[in-house]
């Protein structure tokens, strides 16, 4: 359902290297094609503030909707800072909270000196929600987190990574291969690069649903 999967002959379109309809984000050389970022990332409010970094919740603009999540600014680093974005795996977008499992991972980012920027990805807590075919809405929102990051005078534009994990993992393989603004990544039992295995595995899962 959150997920809006196509179908297997999508997938089969996908492994055949068929371009799909023009903008279509299921598509790598569509998301190759596309212009990312404008707009800026949005303090809401301060969510925590500890002795190595403030958390706060914040809003930024991907495609039209506004995007929710929480970023992590770090204290006593000089800038530009570098930054990380921090991709989290499934949980069910009807049961999540801003600040969750990954939270940690963020945490300890910030207190070792990175500006960490937790996205939530549209369709879920904070967020708008929009088309989300293999999930490259969220790669889609990933994409233009990383452009935004690059203009900001506090980060360095040569400095933005990622970390992701399980299907967060598969969403940064997609902006990876997508984009050019993310330096370097860290995937941590990251779904495949293969989106066959990947609806396989999820059909399986999920009891033939999708999600």
């Amino acid at each position: 359902q959150e997920d809006a999967f196509l179908g297997p002959e999508i997938v089969m379109r996908q492994r055949r290297g068929h371009a799909g309809a023009a903008g279509d984000i299921a598509f790598i050389d569509n998301l190759r094609s596309r212009s990312y970022g404008g707009g800026d990332i949005q303090v809401v409010r301060v969510l925590q503030d500890t002795p190595a970094f403030t958390r706060y919740l914040i809003q930024y603009p991907s495609d039209g909707l506004m995007i929710g999540g929480f970023m992590n600014v770090p204290k006593g680093v000089p800038q530009p800072y570098p930054a990380i974005i921090v991709a989290h795996g499934y949980v069910n977008p009807g049961n999540y909270a801003v600040v969750n499992y990954t939270a940690p991972l963020a945490d300890a980012l910030a207190r070792a000196g990175y500006l960490t920027v937790h996205p939530n990805y549209r369709n879920h807590t904070g967020s708008d929600s929009g088309p989300n075919p293999f999930r490259a809405g969220y790669a889609v929102d990933v994409l233009n987190l990383a452009a935004i990051l690059k203009q900001r005078p506090d980060v360095k534009t040569d400095g933005i990574g990622i970390l992701g994990h399980s299907m967060g993992g598969g969403v940064a393989l997609k902006a990876l291969v997508a984009g050019s603004d993310i330096r370097a990544a860290v995937l941590y039992g990251a779904m495949s690069g293969d989106e066959a295995e990947n609806f396989a595995a999820i059909q399986r899962w999920s009891g033939g649903t999708g999600t």
